[in-house]
This record gives structure tokens, sequence and C-alpha cells, in this order.
């Protein structure tokens, strides 16, 4: 049978332990996500969403476009679900349905099995989803962006503010040019990447980075011709301070691990394997 879900389901492992408040909350919202059951034969084709509540014990037909099955040489002309399971695809006349069945009219469109991703990173398109937008902005607008949303939002004292799809274009910011818009909030730009990004200076003094601090294995924190940290860092040692940002609220959260969802959903993806591995 084919499956579609009401929520996604992310596969975690028993090694997958967490050793601090945010990874914490993120391996719960994680089994929030994925104690919901699998909800029948809702399959999915071009432009779909999210299949709304429906009562399963009923007769629905798909028709009228190409369905592809795996275990077909040739695309079917009508699938027939029962009960939410697939009982018939084949070509030609479909068997007689009852008189409360369902016709699903795909307009030429294609139907196939939903997809399975087995190493994606829903938890990264989340959080992206709560973070800052850098997308296409220039070094100006950048700065211009972070000055917008701190007056808009007015976050607290030091609350942390996190924003993402920086990529320099003519030399990347430094910590100094951040603080000129930023100085009394941690702030860190976030790559799309995710493999590297820049603190302010405020950040670097709560993640108690300064010339003293070297570089971990495997990681990389940029200093000026004075031995100072200029904000930029790499791998190891961006990810690692990146895990001490506090992680915003749960309720926040959970709400954007929906909207993400409902980005894999619309791209027909139902399954997934959480590829950020957490100690």
């Amino acid at each position: 049978y084919y499956y579609t879900t009401e929520w996604i389901f992310v596969k975690t492992f028993p090694h997958m332990r967490t050793n601090s408040a945010k990874t914490e909350k993120i391996s719960q919202t994680f089994r929030l996500l994925s104690v919901r059951k699998t909800r029948g034969c809702g399959i999915l084709y071009s432009g779909a969403k999210r299949a709304p509540e429906e009562n399963f014990m009923s007769e629905r037909i798909y028709e009228n476009g190409r369905i592809f099955a795996l275990d077909a040489t040739l695309p079917a002309d009508y699938l027939l679900c029962k009960d939410g399971k697939i009982v018939s695809a084949g070509r030609g006349e479909p068997p007689p349905l009852s008189a409360g069945a369902e016709r699903v009219d795909l307009k030429g469109g294609a139907l196939l099995p939903a997809f399975i991703d087995s190493h994606s990173h829903l938890s990264a398109v989340a959080h992206r989803l709560l973070q800052l937008s850098l997308d296409g902005l220039s070094g100006r607008e950048v700065l211009s962006a972070i000055a917008r949303f701190i007056r808009d939002n007015n976050p607290e004292k030091g609350e942390w503010i996190s924003a993402g799809g920086y990529e320099p274009e003519g030399g990347r910011l430094t910590a100094k040019q951040l603080d000129a818009v930023s100085p009394s909030h941690p702030l860190v730009l976030q790559y799309p990447s995710g493999h590297m990004g820049i603190f302010n200076s405020a950040a670097l003094r709560v993640l108690g980075v300064d010339a003293d601090t070297p570089p971990s294995e495997g990681g990389f924190i940029e200093k000026d011709a004075d031995g100072n940290p200029t904000g930029y860092m790499e791998e190891n040692d961006f990810v690692s301070r990146l895990k001490k940002v506090p992680p915003p609220a749960a309720d926040k959260l959970l709400a954007a691990f929906g909207k993400a969802q409902d980005i894999y959903f619309s791209h027909g993806v139902v399954l997934i394997q959480e590829g950020l591995a957490l100690k």
C-alpha cells in the first residue's frame, strides 16, 4: 500500500542523546511530530498539499491522469482506494463503484507514490523559518534589515537575534560592522550551508570568544591583524557555538515544524530521516 501522513514522520535513533535544554526541546518536538499515525490512501500528485480530514470508510477513485505504480510497467488509467487503502490500479474501465464513491479528476496530471528522504534536515528548515531572512541582500541591505528587524520587533535587552541566508558579496561583514546596528543584542548571521557564520561582539562576549581563544579541531576562528576575532567562524567552531544560542519558545518551534512539513508535503515528501545527529 501507499500511504500519506497527516504529519511527517521523523525517524530518530536511541543513540541520539541530548545534553542541553536546546537539543532536548528539539528532541521533544520530534517525538510530538512522530507520534501521529499514518493516514491512509492519499496519494500526492502535482501541486498537492496536506490532505484534509476525511472519512476513509469509503471509496475514492483517481482518474484522468498518468498514474504510476512501482509494480506496473505502464501508467495506469485509474487507481481505486477503499477504506483508506489502495485496492486496485489498472487500464481501461475501472470496476463498478459504490453509490457514494468520490471521483478525483487529475486533469491530466501525474500521480505517483510519495517520496521518502533518507537524509534530510527538517529541523534546519523549521529553524530557518524563525530567522530573519537575508536572502538576496547585499552588505548594506543586510545591516538595514537587521536594524529594521530590531526596531519593528523590539526584542528585550540581551535577547538573541538569528538571521539566515547570508551570502557576502564583495567582502563579508565583521563583528564591528554588526555592532553598529546591534550593539546590545547578541547576533548571529548564518550562511545557507549552515557550516559557517558571523557573530557580533555581544555574541562573542556571551560565548566567551576572545583573542586568546584557539580554533578547535576541524574548525576555524578568523582573527584580524591585531589577533582579535572578526566574528567569522567555520565548521566545528561555528556549529558548536551555534548550539549555545538559546532555542525559540516551544510553541513557536512546534509551529515552525508544522510550516516546514507543509513545505515537504508540497514537494511530495511524506517520510524523512533527520540528518542531524545530536550527542
